[in-house]
């Protein structure tokens, strides 16, 4: 998942119990991203609990969310790659075929782009 001015900001994880997340997270200022490796179903259910989780602590770090502004980006060479549909506050993320982060377009074929 990758988020551009989602919400998600450095004081969100100041103090977070780090092994209470599944994904790793990067974050650069209001950018962030959040990302793991998906091979079973199982992977892909256990990544959902990550925005569930930071969802629930809005209130708790002064921040808020937007689902409209986070997007889902499957980074794979598999003909038919794990596919979930993530949801935050009960709105399905969007899927995209490249997200940029950090002036890098990101595509779903793992190939990077400077920008």
């Amino acid at each position: 998942m990758t988020n551009n001015n989602c919400g998600y900001a450095s004081r969100c994880f100041t103090g977070w119990p780090r092994n209470s997340l599944n994904a790793k997270v990067r974050l650069f200022a209001d950018d962030t991203i959040a990302y793991l490796a998906i091979v079973t179903d199982e992977d892909a259910r256990s990544l959902q609990n990550d925005p569930t989780k930071l969802g629930e602590s809005e209130q708790k770090w002064h921040m808020e969310f937007h689902p409209d502004k986070c997007q889902v980006l499957t980074i794979s060479r598999k003909r038919n790659p794990v596919r979930y549909e993530y949801v935050l506050h009960g709105h399905k993320l969007r899927h995209v075929d490249s997200a940029k982060y950090l002036g890098v377009t990101m595509t779903s074929d793992s190939h990077g782009t400077n920008m």
